[in-house]
């Protein structure tokens, strides 16, 4: 049970040593039964918390509700004003050593810089072509230079267009790679050294507080895990008092279905101990409890006494595959305890079921496990394993059923 709930690594890292949450996880997961009467069967909401696991490390903005982290028992702790500690997370002093140690830099001698310039190159080129083709026009009359003259004016809304288009003259950045100077390479490795000496005195005066803040650290631990201990029993009570809280509504069922022959000693057992808890003829969805037992803020608990056969049709009844499971599923879903006896428990061992009532109930008010712990060998007296389609037929043959009246 600590392998899977990740205990072992989880109680060394906080320095636990009580693992009275494990012991109730294990206690509450033994007694929840399906192929052995009592059935016992919890809500969702504790099953969800049943089935979480120890996480180290802090529970962050968003809640984890797959893990248990220590801000569960410290805000546990805090809510019910357990005194010693202001119990908030204890985060752990930053390790100077897990940090790179300064080095001195390498000093460069050369230096990569931008620059404006403008670009003219383009416009040669464009100037060239245009007196190349210009001057044929020259040649052609050489009396009449006028027609080189045209030809050399049409040329020059050409040229500024290809000029526009090419950004002629236009600003741009360009990177240089240049040399530095001895005198800017001496006044680098100066501030470089500065800089240099100032972060390693900052590490070792952080090397130095390391040591007072972890010792502080530790001791702060150990006090807080001692505490955690100490309240162990309350604490785990409240977490999972916790997951217990709900306000239901139950409806009332106008039309009752028949009861069975021993629902009344149950009812009456039941009564003399909780009179304002035991409900009769209610009803969840599609379904109609044989009891309830309800306090008003907390789950509901589903009691069902089942017969292997029908008494007077003879006919198979709540055996292993007839519905059952389907019916369980659905008061589990809607944050309700199950719990099945089975008729000759009733009849035979009515104490001893009302003392697994009252022990549930316990467990319902307080979120206490003790008197749990205390029925489970009565538990593990009476059981009896639930009876398939086969035996119910077998035992309505014999009529089991009247040889218990």
């Amino acid at each position: 049970m600590h392998e899977n709930l990740n205990w072992e690594s989880f109680s060394e890292q906080y320095h636990l040593k009580n693992d009275k949450y494990v012991q109730d996880v294990s206690l509450l997961q033994r007694l929840q039964k399906t192929d052995y009467y009592p059935v016992i069967l919890y809500p969702k909401l504790l099953c969800e918390q049943l089935s979480k696991k120890f996480i180290i490390g802090s529970i962050g903005v968003g809640k984890d509700k797959s893990h248990i982290f220590l801000h569960d028992f410290l805000n546990a702790a805090k809510q019910l004003n357990i005194k010693g500690d202001d119990w908030q997370f204890l985060i752990h002093p930053f390790d100077p050593k897990d940090a790179v140690a300064p080095q001195m830099p390498n000093i460069p001698t050369e230096k990569t810089e931008c620059y404006e310039a403008h670009n003219w190159g383009c416009l040669i080129l464009i100037l060239i072509m245009a007196v190349l083709f210009t001057l044929p026009a020259f040649f052609i009359s050489p009396e009449d230079p006028g027609l080189g003259v045209i030809v050399a004016i049409l040329w020059i809304p050409f040229i500024l267009l290809i000029a526009h288009k090419m950004n002629v003259g236009k600003s741009e950045t360009k990177v240089r790679t240049r040399k530095l100077t001895q005198h800017e390479i001496d006044q680098l490795r100066q501030e470089a050294l500065k800089k240099y000496q100032d972060n390693l005195e900052t590490y070792r005066k952080l090397r130095t507080e390391y040591d007072g803040k972890k010792i502080e650290f530790e001791k702060r631990l150990d006090s807080q895990a001692q505490l955690l201990d100490k309240h162990s029993n309350i604490i785990v009570a409240s977490i999972f008092k916790r997951c217990l809280i709900t306000y239901h509504q139950i409806q009332d069922n106008n039309k009752p279905p028949q009861r069975g022959a021993f629902e009344n000693n149950l009812f009456y057992a039941l009564m003399k101990e909780f009179p304002s808890y035991t409900k009769i003829d209610k009803i969840l969805g599609p379904y109609s409890p044989d009891l309830v037992l309800f306090n008003g803020c907390s789950c509901p608990i589903d009691i069902e006494i089942d017969e292997p056969y029908d008494f007077q049709t003879r006919k198979e009844i709540h055996y292993i595959g007839c519905g059952d499971e389907e019916r369980n599923k659905f008061f589990v879903q809607n944050d309700w305890f199950v719990l099945r006896f089975s008729e000759n428990q009733i009849k035979n061992h009515l104490f001893e079921c009302v003392d697994i009532v009252k022990a549930l109930i316990h467990f319902i008010e307080c979120g206490d496990t003790s008197k749990l712990n205390e029925i489970e060998s009565i538990i593990i007296h009476i059981q009896e394993p639930r009876w398939s389609k086969e035996k119910s037929r077998m035992l309505a043959i014999e009529n089991y059923r009247t040889r218990q009246y």
